[in-house]
C-alpha cells in the first residue's frame, strides 16, 4: 500500500515520515521540527527554502538542487546525496559524516559545527562558504576555489587542499600543519601564517 502526505504549509510540523512511500512534489517554505524521514527518497520533491530542525533524515536519498533550505542539527547517516547541489544553504551542526555516497555539491552557505568527515569535491567554487568549527577530517577540496572560505577552528587532520585558490581564506586557530597545501595559489598574508606555523622567520 502507497502512503502519501498532506503536507500543511503554515507553522512547525512534527511527525513521524518513515513509513511514507511518497512524498510531495514541492516542499517549499515549510518548517519541519523533530521529524523523521528515515530511508525516504526526495528524488521527486523540490526542496525550497524548506526548514528542517532536529530531523532524523538517515538513509535517505537526496539529489538534484536545493535552494536556500536549512538543515539544522539534522542527522544524514548512510544517506545517499550523489548528484546534490546544496545552494545557499544553512548546514549548522549537522552530521553528514557517515554518507553512503559524499559525492555532492556546495554552493555558498553556512556548514559550520557540521560533521563532513571523508568529503571530497573537486574543481568547483566554494567563495565564501563557511567551514567554521567543522569536523573536516579526511576531507579533500582539490583544485577548488576556496577564496574566502571560513575554516576557522575546523578540524582539519588530514585535510587536502591540493591545487586550490586559498586566496584570502579565514584559517584562525586551525593547525595548518596538517593541511596538504601542495600546488595552491596563496597571498601574503597566508604565507606569513604558514611560515609561522612552521617556526620560519621572514625578513
Amino acid at each position: 500500500m502507497t502512503h502519501a502526505y498532506s503536507i500543511p504549509t503554515d507553522g512547525a510540523i512534527e511527525l513521524d515520515f518513515s513509513d511514507a512511500d511518497i512524498m510531495p512534489e514541492y516542499l517549499g517554505h515549510v518548517c519541519f521540527r523533530s521529524c523523521r524521514f528515515n530511508s525516504l527518497s526526495f528524488l521527486d520533491t523540490v526542496l525550497d527554502h524548506t526548514v528542517f530542525e532536529d530531523c532524523s533524515l538517515d538513509f535517505t536519498r537526496i539529489g538534484d538542487r536545493i535552494d536556500g533550505c536549512a538543515f539544522l542539527n539534522c542527522s544524514f547517516r548512510y544517506a545517499n546525496l550523489l548528484g546534490a547541489e546544496f545552494v545557499g544553504c544553512k548546514m549548522t551542526g549537522s552530521d553528514l559524516s557517515e554518507l553512503g555516497e559524499s559525492s555532492f555539491l556546495i554552493q555558498g552557505g553556512d556548514w559550520s559545527y557540521t560533521l563532513l568527515s571523508k568529503l571530497k569535491i573537486k574543481k568547483h567554487d566554494l567563495d565564501g562558504v563557511s567551514f567554521a568549527s567543522a569536523n573536516l577530517y579526511d576531507s579533500s577540496f582539490e583544485n577548488c576555489d576556496l577564496r574566502g572560505v571560513r575554516f576557522d577552528n575546523a578540524i582539519v587532520n588530514r585535510v587536502s587542499l591540493r591545487g586550490s585558490d586559498i586566496r584570502g581564506i579565514s584559517i584562525d586557530y586551525v593547525n595548518i600543519a596538517q593541511i596538504d597545501f601542495k600546488g595552491c595559489t596563496a597571498d601574503i598574508e597566508f604565507c606569513a601564517a604558514f611560515a609561522a606555523a612552521h617556526g620560519i622567520k621572514l625578513k
